[in-house]
Parts: structure tokens; sequence; C-alpha cells
């Protein structure tokens, strides 16, 4: 669009120009009859030849510089196209980085699962070990308990069979 508009001016330009090459020959053609019906003399032919010749070359000039400007137009197209090309590269690379960073967020996401996962169990295990613990609390103290009493029956049982010893023994002197 931009060389579009610029060729635009160009083309307006190079017809103004050209409009007032016409018109200044035209002129200068009518100046040439007026002055030799008049007999007048050559100076002002030469001089309106002079300036005819300084038209030609401001033509030429502006000429050489439409196509100077042509040619960095050309290398600004040439530059913004370049240019479009990296921001496409950037924007396919943008995009793969997005769906990196998508790929993350769900990873971490369920990696956040697990580790509540993971807190929840572990609180559970906890418990378990807690009541465990008392379990065993309770089962010492039974046991204990149990090896007292078993400790006294053999005490008692002890005693008892002394007492049948004896009195075996005295059955055994009676008789």
């Amino acid at each position: 669009m931009l060389k579009y508009k610029h060729e635009q001016a160009q083309e307006e330009e190079k017809s103004r120009v050209c409009l007032v090459c016409l018109l200044l020959s035209v002129l200068y053609e009518n100046r040439c009859m007026k002055i030799t019906e008049y007999g007048g003399g050559c100076m002002e032919k030469e001089l309106l030849q002079q300036l005819l010749g300084k038209l030609d070359n401001m033509q030429k000039t502006m000429d050489e510089r439409f196509a100077s400007i042509d040619k960095r137009f050309d290398d600004v197209d040439k530059r913004f196209a370049s240019i479009e090309t990296r921001l496409d590269g950037m924007e396919t690379r943008l995009d793969s980085i997005e769906t990196r960073l998508n790929d993350m967020q769900e990873d971490l996401n369920e990696v956040k699962a697990e580790v509540k996962d993971i807190k929840q169990k572990n609180d559970i295990i906890y418990k378990q070990i807690h009541d465990l613990t008392e379990f065993k609390t309770d089962v010492n103290i039974k046991l204990d308990k149990i090896y007292d009493s078993v400790d006294f029956i053999k005490y008692e049982e002890f005693g008892i069979k002394q007492d049948i010893f004896r009195l075996a023994k005295n059955i055994r002197l009676v008789k």
C-alpha cells in the first residue's frame, strides 16, 4: 500500500513536470514566433533555450531522484517482508512456548494433586500409627497384668505344691 501511494505521488509529480515542460515549450515556440515576427533579438531565444535546457536537466535529475526513491522503497519493502518473516517465526516460537507452558501447568496441577493425596495418606498413616501406639500400650499393660497373674499363680501353685508335699510326707509318716 505504501508503494502504491508512492507510485501515485510519483506519477502526479511527473505529470506536473511534464505539464510545466509542455507549457514552457509552447511558450518558447510562441515567443520565438513573436520574436521572429517582430524582428527581435536572439538573446531571448537563447535565454529560452537555456531555460528549456535547465528544465530538461531538472527533469532528468527528478527522474533520477524518483528512481532512487523507488529503489529505497523497494529496499524498505524488502526489509518489511524480512521483518514480517521474522515476526511470523517469533509468533510460531511464542505459540510453541505457550503450548509448553500449558503442558507444564497441567503437569504442575497433577503434581499438586498427587502431593495432596500423599499428604492425606500421610495423615491417615500418622493416625493409624497413633492408634497402634495406643493399642501397643494397652496390650503391654494387659500383658504386664497377665505376667503378674501368672507369677502369682506360679507362686500360689508352688505354695500349694509345698503344702501337698508336706501333707504327703505327714501322711507317710502317719502310715
